[in-house]
């Protein structure tokens, strides 16, 4: 969803790439009951973006009932799943190539991508990188009187919850 794809290069991540919307998206949340757990968990740090960046429910489902979702099947993935479909969907539509609004997709992705360079790419996994610099954006917004102290402990505790992926 969204087209953007990139390529890593050594002055930094995703440098060199291309916007191409796709002509369809298919989804199988079902697949995702054969990643390992820890994968399984480094991306639903995204899924805890979105529910920050543009979905209140999202975050409350997470909150809820985040135990449903790390069985990694059944109707709550299905349903985090959808939310985030149409999460990205939307927000690329209004903005296809970055210009705006599209740019809260990179929540978290600022500082993640530099934690991710000074560790060489492969010591954290992206959703692990992403999850540091969204408790770093966050900090940083309390810091500066932009985000609310109990969205950010909300949002911390969530990530606790979620864990340090090996």
């Amino acid at each position: 969803i969204g087209g953007k794809v990139g390529v890593n290069h050594p002055r930094g991540k995703n440098l060199i790439g291309a916007f191409h919307a796709p002509r369809r998206v298919l989804v199988d949340p079902d697949a995702l009951a054969t990643l390992p757990a820890w994968e399984f968990r480094a991306g639903l740090y995204e899924v805890v973006k979105y529910g920050v960046i543009a979905s209140a429910p999202l975050l409350d489902l997470l909150d809820t009932r985040l135990d449903e979702v790390l069985t990694q099947r059944g109707d709550t993935l299905t349903e985090v799943v959808a939310a985030c479909c149409r999460i990205k969907a939307g927000i690329v539509s209004a903005d296809e190539r970055e210009g705006g609004l599209r740019r809260i997709l990179n929540f978290g992705h600022t500082a993640g991508h530099a934690l991710e360079a000074a560790s060489g790419y492969g010591r954290l996994r992206h959703g692990e990188a992403v999850a540091l610099g969204m408790r770093v954006a966050l900090a940083l917004g309390v810091a500066r009187g932009v985000t609310a102290p109990d969205l950010a402990g909300r949002v911390g505790a969530l990530l606790d919850r979620l864990g340090r992926v090996p």
